[in-house]
């Protein structure tokens, strides 16, 4: 077992009557063998207390401080921690709220400036949004004596990762290490890192930190249980839970398995150039090999028993492409239809980690109804349409759901036709789309790819990307109200960044859900990771895809065309030239 008490640790200090309230949770204390020592406050008892420990690195060079995230009544000893020990970058692992209950008092405005006890101000100079963190550039002025000095400061904000448990995917978090170390630099001062109570969340991101640089160190092997030991040596708790001492094992096993395959913009050519090449060994292209790894790695086995109930199996177009229990669309039951709840699509997380995406099958004809109650349900503005029309006894076409120059109606969602355009690439349809019941309205647009049947052919890179392109806008254009009907009121239920978006997720549907639909929404996602961060992880947003839907990228035709769509894109869109961000 891990253990949690040392006979030569105290911890005085944490429990002196004038300290007592400065500690965020009261089993949560700092040990005085290791606690960081601020300056004395003349004629203020404890002045020198805080809650937080400096953490010597396992086997490197690197100096940790450990600390619980800051309270209103120590807002300014954060400060003096951070300034006092030379601090450049700080590391949050917390979100402000938690569920309900503050995990940690904000210690910068958003706006402005914010004063603390007349001593510091803190500035954003900068602030850049990721996938699941953000990073922000602090401009600190200390007033002393009538003396200014100010300092910049980076803080990289980990916004997905809540109390007591482990990130969803190792990738995300060591995609966040590798950032973090991007602009680390040792001999400016000791790394800060903080969660709410400097424990769980904390101890796990150091541990991992520490281990990879084990991992790729010359003996290439680790001892998590004696890092981990060594780490609660110096503060208490740390790494918190059972899963998140499990999740340091899935992280450094990820590192081993699969490395780091983040590439940069100006490096994906190339990579992709040198991946075509063909080893001596195997006589396989890289891109080959790449695709094979895909293809073993070993998720979590998830159930489809809903899918596969004998009342729920006429409205499969496939027996072998079923949503998965937990991510499946679950429509409102109807008091008049059995089984009336379930309908084979599948909801995709997007690069904002939110439900971006519905996949799913084309409709059938028995199933047409339920899927303009999922439209109006999820609030869906954009369908993106990626099959043929057709009304064949084999149901290999998709069934014509939409009416053509009348109106439609589906239960209580009543569809009407609005306009219809065509260029080389797509179609667009527009409809009202009405909620009968509520007699809430919006405007919903259906973006049809031409000429897409069976396997994907790698010049249709443009046309796909053209229909990328629309869907931005589509989605743009709903979140700003440009296309909902006047006066008509807003539904909105999925979130990004916080906010409630109008649009909804983008409904993608071809013929079993699977291989087209796929393609294109992992495009979509690694087209936005390329914009937002200018390099792309091709193969685990492809991972990440597989892991949501069955039958899903399965071959390597399919994956190559993800590095041929990105190439594409840069050159049509002149991303070549794009500057380096400071952030």
């Amino acid at each position: 077992l891990l253990p949690d008490k040392f006979k030569d640790r105290t911890t005085y200090s944490s429990d002196a009557p004038e300290n007592a309230h400065k500690n965020r949770y009261p089993d949560i204390k700092a040990y005085d063998q290791t606690r960081v020592r601020l300056t004395p406050i003349e004629g203020q008892a404890g002045s020198d207390y805080i809650n937080a420990n400096v953490v010597e690195g396992w086997r490197n060079t690197k100096t940790y401080l450990c600390a619980q995230a800051p309270t209103d009544k120590t807002l300014h000893d954060f400060w003096r921690l951070i300034w006092g020990q030379g601090v450049t970058v700080v590391v949050m692992l917390t979100g402000i709220e938690e569920h309900g209950k503050s995990k940690c008092a904000q210690y910068w405005a958003d706006l402005g400036a914010k004063e603390i006890e007349k001593e510091f101000i803190v500035g954003v100079l900068a602030v850049r949004h990721y996938a699941d963190y953000c990073v922000r550039k602090f401009l600190v002025n200390r007033i002393t004596g009538g003396v200014t000095e100010e300092r910049e400061i980076l803080q990289f904000h980990y916004t997905m990762w809540k109390d007591f448990l482990a990130p969803e995917q190792p990738s995300w978090i060591l995609r966040f290490v590798k950032r973090v170390n991007e602009h680390y630099v040792p001999d400016r001062g000791p790394l800060l890192v903080h969660c709410s109570a400097g424990v769980g969340r904390t101890g796990t991101f150091v541990a991992i930190d520490m281990l990879l640089d084990d991992l790729e160190g010359p003996g290439d092997q680790v001892d998590i249980f004696s890092c981990v030991s060594y780490l609660r040596h110096q503060r208490m708790h740390l790494v918190q839970t059972t899963k998140q001492y499990i999740f340091i094992y899935r992280a450094l096993m990820e590192h081993a398995q699969f490395g780091d395959t983040e590439i940069e913009i100006g490096h994906l050519r190339d990579h992709y150039l040198q991946l075509k090449e063909k080893t001596k060994i195997e006589g396989k292209d890289g891109l080959a090999l790449e695709f094979e790894k895909l293809i073993d790695v070993i998720e979590d086995q998830k159930s489809c028993l809903v899918g596969q109930m004998e009342a729920n199996q006429a409205k499969n177009r496939y027996n072998f492409i079923l949503p998965y229990d937990v991510n499946r669309v679950i429509l409102p039951s109807s008091p008049t239809r059995d089984n009336s709840s379930y309908i084979n699509a599948s909801f995709i997380q997007g690069y904002d980690r939110s439900q971006s995406f519905i996949v799913t099958q084309d409709p059938l004809d028995i199933t047409v109804v339920d899927f303009w109650r999922m439209i109006i349900e999820q609030n869906i503005s954009t369908i993106v349409m990626l099959s043929e029309l057709g009304c064949s006894p084999s149901q290999t076409k998709c069934h014509p759901y939409w009416p053509v120059n009348s109106e439609l109606i589906c239960d209580y969602v009543k569809v009407k036709f609005l306009r219809e355009e065509a260029n080389d690439f797509y179609i667009r349809r527009d409809f009202d789309v009405v909620n009968t019941k509520s007699l809430e309205s919006h405007r919903v647009t259906q973006l049809q790819h031409k000429g897409w049947v069976g396997q994907i052919e790698q010049d249709s890179c443009i046309s796909v990307l053209a229909v990328i392109d629309a869907a931005q806008m589509s989605q743009a254009s709903a979140r700003i109200g440009l296309t909902m009907t006047p006066g008509a009121p807003h539904i909105g239920v999925s979130n990004i960044g916080g906010v409630v978006d109008p649009a909804g997720p983008i409904c993608v549907h071809c013929s079993g859900g699977g291989d087209r639909s796929s393609v294109f929404v992992t495009l979509f996602e690694l087209v936005q990771q390329l914009r937002a961060e200018e390099r792309v992880d091709v193969f685990q947003a492809a991972r990440f895809t597989r892991s949501q839907r069955p039958c899903t990228l399965q071959t390597a035709n399919q994956y190559e065309f993800l590095y041929r769509g990105l190439l594409t894109y840069i050159e049509t869109h002149q991303l070549c030239d794009m500057a380096d961000t400071q952030l």
